[in-house]
């Protein structure tokens, strides 16, 4: 029974063992994929963001024009007054 004693490792080693483990990149090119797909989600919020603004900017421009053909100014602001209160 000339075996050597190896404790077992604890909770907290393991679990910091295993944190530094994955926190270091096994492969560059898993972190250049990571990269790419998440270049992409941007690139498609902003598509999203710029059809979103051409759709207001219709928006803006159909209301200028009933102001225009109601007769009023579109560079006007006007205030609605509540004298209740």
């Amino acid at each position: 029974m000339n075996q050597s004693y190896q404790p077992r490792e604890g909770y907290w080693d393991y679990m910091g063992r295993r944190l530094r483990e994955e926190r270091t990149p096994k492969s560059t090119s898993a972190t250049e994929e990571l990269w790419m797909r998440e270049v992409a989600e941007m690139q498609k919020q902003v598509h999203l963001l710029q059809i979103r603004i051409v759709e207001l900017g219709k928006q803006v421009y159909d209301l200028n024009y009933k102001v225009t053909a109601l007769g009023g100014d579109p560079n006007q602001l006007e205030l609605k007054f509540d004298a209740n209160l």
